[in-house]
């Protein structure tokens, strides 16, 4: 157990079935809590591993922050699921020669056709929970998270720390930073007197804009998830619901296209399945009818109670050119 009463987990390895799952997340905290932890330290270096058991170890994290504080440190490799976990935490760390990385989520689909359309909404959905938690995480939306990550991308643990997944370990946090100290109430501030100089005022830069901008849109981001609109002027409230109307259309636009070529896949398939029956059904039918003895060695239709013996075998064995073979076998 570190300072502070800060007990040390090691996230290592897959996550998944071969691995770490919810289960074992909380048999190990369960541990570290019965020594008396009151702060946690995840220390992660993962390859990644399932979706599903990561969003059930983020959703233990989220309890388990409202108990104690729970901070990551990436030391090595933090990629794929690990950085969902990651980005659960209230704080990310990563040391200077540790990589991060993130792709887009993915997943193999079989069964039939209602199957794999429940299987796609399933597999949407869990994908808008990791970019609602990188979202949270950078202050970025989602939108802009997925768009980032296409492709899957490996970042250098300076290039994490410039997009928002996390800091560099030893940098203080922003919120450690010291707020200004006001001037008391009863205490009149200090008056300039003739010897004074001017104060000067730096001029704002972009820089400083875009931060303000992204600071702005975290916080509207972080009210929307909440469920609470928050206190706004009437410019800043039509400013953000205009952003979130462009946003929902957005998400609405692209799972149509997703839908529209899932069902064109489908589609392609039962045509094609269609196709190979009939192809099938025909093969069988004509290998069938070489098998059936000619019409005219078969009773006639109406002679329902004729015995099987009735049917003249000597004339089907030669019409069919079996008499050779026969001869053979005697």
């Amino acid at each position: 157990m570190s300072a502070a009463g800060e007990a040390v987990l090691y996230l290592e390895g897959d996550i998944g079935a071969w691995g770490w799952t919810p289960q074992m997340w909380g048999e190990k905290v369960a541990e570290l809590r019965a020594s008396g932890c009151s702060a946690l330290l995840v220390r992660i270096n993962s390859p990644g591993g399932s979706v599903t058991d990561a969003l059930g170890i983020v959703d233990c994290i989220t309890a388990l922050r409202a108990e104690m504080p729970v901070r990551a440190l990436v030391c090595g490799l933090c990629a794929s699921a690990a950085t969902i976990i990651a980005c659960a935490c209230e704080s990310v760390s990563i040391t200077p020669n540790s990589t991060w990385m993130v792709h887009e989520p993915s997943c193999t689909l079989s069964g039939s056709t209602a199957e794999l359309r429940a299987q796609m909404q399933a597999f949407e959905a869990a994908r808008a929970k990791v970019y609602a938690i990188y979202a949270a995480a950078t202050g970025k939306s989602a939108d802009q998270v997925a768009a980032d990550h296409v492709t899957e991308k490996y970042y250098t643990a300076a290039e994490a720390v410039a997009y928002g997944f996390c800091r560099m370990e030893g940098d203080a946090p922003a919120d450690d930073q010291k707020e200004p100290e006001e001037t008391p109430a009863d205490e009149p501030a200090p008056k300039g007197g003739a010897d004074d100089e001017p104060t000067e005022v730096e001029p704002e830069t972009e820089d400083d804009k875009e931060k303000d901008e992204d600071a702005t849109m975290f916080r509207r981001f972080c009210a929307w998830m909440r469920g609470e609109r928050g206190r706004r002027d009437e410019r800043g409230d039509a400013a953000d619901d205009g952003g979130l109307r462009r946003e929902l259309e957005s998400v609405r636009a692209e799972l149509a296209g997703a839908r529209a070529a899932l069902d064109a896949a489908l589609a392609m398939r039962e045509a094609t399945d269609a196709e190979f029956q009939v192809k099938v059904n025909k093969a069988v039918s004509a290998k069938m009818a070489a098998m059936v003895p000619d019409a005219e060695h078969l009773p006639p239709a109406d002679d329902t109670v004729r015995p099987m013996a009735a049917v003249d075998m000597a004339a089907v064995v030669k019409a069919k050119g079996w008499d050779g073979a026969f001869a053979r076998l005697r």
